[in-house]
Order: structure tokens, then C-alpha cells, then sequence
């Protein structure tokens, strides 16, 4: 996370200052440089709009790299969540949003390499295993 929010800020002109912020021991501080480095370049005007080399992506607005960011973040949470045995249900408006934003990129997120197929899941499933079989998760 620390890496991808650096090259959100870069990307939009924004230098991030720190301990080492794209290397080094000091975890914690590589993350706070990088977060604040984003917040600050992703607050000024416009910058939500502006086409930015994202990595596996070509040109894309950094407000709907944004996105993939967050919906990255939301469907790993479940997957560590599940990994270490503890409660894997997330934010149900967070998946609401994240499921529909994706939808449309269905080819665009197939074609990058990162996600499998679909997984089938009944119609009768709930919204949170539907967005995570969308992403290649099997829910159950």
C-alpha cells in the first residue's frame, strides 16, 4: 500500500518526504510520507481528473485509480480477514460501491492478469459474496 500510494503521489507531481518514504526499515513512517504525500496531491483541484501511467493500467484518471485502490484494499481485507480465522465481513456500502463501480471494467479487470474468473455464486447470494466472486473469490 505504501508503494502504490508513493506512485499515486509521484505521479501527480507530488514528492513524498520522509524516513526513506520508498525504502527502508521504518515502516510506519514510509507509510504516514506516502499517505500524506497522496491526500495532499489528491486535495488539489482537479487532480481527481488528471490521466495518470498507472502500473498494469496505461492512462487512467487517477480518481478511478482511486477506486481500483480502494477496492483492492476492501477485497484483500477479506482475504487476510479469512486467512488468519477471523471476521471477514466488510463494510456493506464499501462493497455495494466497489461491486458497481467494477462492473463495467469487467473486460478491463479480466484482461490486466491480476484476477481470475468469476466465481458462480448463486442469485440468491448476499451482495459481499457477490463482489468477491466477481473478483475471483469463492465466498463460501
Amino acid at each position: 500500500m505504501t508503494g502504490i500510494h508513493t506512485v499515486v503521489a509521484q505521479r501527480l507531481d507530488q514528492p513524498v518526504n520522509g524516513s526513506r518514504a520508498d525504502g527502508g526499515d521504518d515502516v510506519v513512517a514510509r507509510w504516514r510520507a506516502a499517505r500524506d504525500a497522496a491526500l495532499r496531491t489528491l486535495s488539489q483541484p482537479g487532480a481527481l481528473d488528471r490521466e495518470i501511467d498507472v502500473p498494469n493500467g496505461g492512462l487512467m484518471a487517477a480518481g478511478r485509480f482511486v477506486n481500483v485502490i480502494t477496492t483492492d484494499v476492501l477485497v484483500h481485507t477479506w482475504d487476510l480477514a479469512r486467512a488468519v480465522g477471523v471476521d471477514a465481513h466488510l463494510d456493506a456500502d464499501l462493497v455495494k460501491r466497489a461491486h458497481e463501480a467494477a462492473i463495467p471494467a469487467d473486460e478491463l479487470i479480466r484482461s490486466s492478469g491480476m484476477f481470475g474468473p468469476r466465481v458462480e455464486v448463486g442469485d440468491d447470494a448476499d451482495p459481499q459474496s457477490k463482489m468477491l466472486a466477481f473478483f475471483g473469490r469463492d465466498p463460501r
